[in-house]
């Protein structure tokens, strides 16, 4: 049952209900409401909570492309917004862009409510086919998103297009290893995540050389989520006692909502097993 490619892609909308339906179990048990963030967290030397963590991912990406108030950023897979948030407080004029309404409508309550809305704005759009005209952005920012994509290349070609010359992208993602999976736990982690296939990295810096991206480099930090993913685990195992008797009580909860506790229980099992790791992502369009 090892499986490397797409299991069963996802649509826009489905993917979007994924993240609409799964909300409740971020807000209890991830801080969703508190940190507007979904993503892992890096655990650097001297981080010592969870917002401290998740506010690291931040630092370290906008570091890796030296983002600057003087660009102008895509946040490709937005979420509530705490990224385009983060870098907008930092002077950068951010546009995020997320599948979900919900989402969109939330991070815009975010910014109003941190007088931000003069530098970032949310709206609902596909990172593989957007609006925007060619070049209107200098810093295209993925953070655990792109493994959505049933077609990694797609975002990749989006990306490129998007950006003008001398512009960046910086993805920070989980990534397939080539370690056998005889049980299936990434397949079935990704099936209970809305996540396709997670892509292995050399082949996500491959394609993003075939698109004609330059100094393409990449960065392992797997050691840094190691919290998060067990932080996760023990939600899940504690959780999936509540979530089995609610299910039962509430046929018609969601499919995503009904097994979003198996995700949180497969990605720890893949992970210990080096099944999966997690990465950074950079690189530049040429002038």
């Amino acid at each position: 049952m090892d499986t490397s490619g797409p299991a069963m892609p996802f649509s826009n909308a489905e993917i979007a209900e994924y993240y609409d339906t799964t909300a409740v179990h971020y807000r209890r048990w991830w801080g969703l409401q508190e940190h507007k963030a979904l993503h892992y967290g890096l655990w650097a030397p001297g981080i010592r909570t969870f917002g401290e963590a998740l506010a690291e991912t931040n630092r370290v990406m906008a570091n890796a492309v030296g983002i600057s108030s003087e660009d102008t950023v895509l946040d490709a897979g937005c979420g509530v917004g705490g990224a385009s948030l983060y870098l907008a407080g930092q002077g950068t004029k951010v546009t995020g862009i997320t599948l979900s309404e919900g989402q969109a409508r939330e991070a815009t309550q975010h910014a109003q409510s941190m007088g931000l809305q003069e530098r970032v704005q949310f709206q609902v759009a596909d990172y593989t086919q957007t609006p925007f005209s060619d070049g209107t952005f200098s810093v295209v920012w993925a953070c655990e998103s792109v493994c959505h994509a049933a077609d990694k290349g797609a975002f990749l070609q989006e990306a490129y297009r998007l950006l003008a010359p001398g512009g960046r992208f910086v993805v920070m993602d989980f990534w397939r290893t080539h370690a056998p999976d005889p049980k299936g736990y990434v397949a079935q982690w990704g099936q209970a995540w809305g996540v396709p296939f997670f892509a292995r990295l050399d082949d996500f810096v491959e394609q993003a050389d075939s698109v004609g991206f330059t100094s393409i480099a990449r960065t392992d930090y797997t050691d840094y989520i190691q919290p998060s993913a067990r932080r996760l685990h023990r939600a899940a195992w504690w959780g999936q006692w509540g979530s089995k008797l609610y299910n039962l009580t509430h046929p018609q909860v969601s499919r995503f909502a009904r097994r979003h506790y198996r995700s949180g229980l497969y990605q720890g099992r893949a992970l210990r097993q080096g099944l999966w790791q997690y990465a950074l992502v950079t690189a530049t369009k040429a002038r």
